[in-house]
């Protein structure tokens, strides 16, 4: 039981200590656990030194791999620190116009490449999200085709000999996850998928270029 007075109501003065104010003090500049992603690209800055070496790196061998321990910010890297600049008109022999396509191999790597592709098509316009189905067979029958599939998905997804195609091959090592599992089928499609991305960068036919 209470032995003094309480009085209730509003509060007519707003208190001076800003959690309990009510006055909006902006957004959580900090993302938590999950990766930065392009949206939070304003946030992100400290990593310019090596977002140039990516680029330069790039632009000499049309492939960079990026390595470092779980938690590093790998993929913040990516997707905040060199993405952006990519989309800012990066000039290389073909021009600066990007297309990037971001892709994890997980436990169908040329599958879930197609299904990137197709969700790029999708969100572009060029093809319908009723027909994701068909296009992603096709695309799929492309890739493992042979080993330049690579490459004429390259062609497919351009539209025009200016547009550089970037893939973005995030968590790279799951490939190597099933390595001692005894899946053949999963060790023959994880060859196949290197085997792509090695010919598509080795070509000057097209403008491809990949960062695993």
């Amino acid at each position: 039981m209470l032995n003094y007075s309480v009085q209730v109501g509003e509060l007519s003065d707003s208190s001076p200590d800003p959690l309990f104010s009510g006055e909006k003090i902006g957004t959580n500049p900090f993302p938590g656990l999950r990766p930065f992603t392009l949206d939070d690209s304003h946030l992100f800055f400290g990593r310019e030194g090596q977002v140039d070496e990516i680029l330069l790196k790039l632009y000499h061998n049309r492939s960079v791999t990026i390595m470092g321990y779980s938690g590093s910010g790998k993929s913040s890297l990516m997707h905040c620190g060199l993405i952006p600049v990519l989309y800012g008109g990066f000039m290389t022999d073909s021009g600066p116009h990007w297309k990037i396509i971001t892709t994890r191999p997980g436990n169908s790597p040329i599958e879930n490449l197609s299904l990137a592709a197709v969700d790029y098509l999708v969100d572009e316009g060029r093809i319908s999200a009723e027909d994701k189905s068909i296009h992603k067979a096709i695309i799929n029958s492309v890739l493992r085709s042979s080993a330049n599939g690579l490459v004429e998905l390259t062609r497919y997804l351009q539209t025009s000999k200016g547009d550089n195609i970037f893939f973005l091959v995030d968590q790279f090592e799951e490939l190597f996850r099933y390595k001692d599992s005894g899946n053949e089928d999963f060790t023959n499609e994880s060859i196949a998928y290197v085997n792509l991305l090695l010919n598509a960068v080795e070509q000057r036919e097209v403008p491809c270029l990949h960062l695993p």
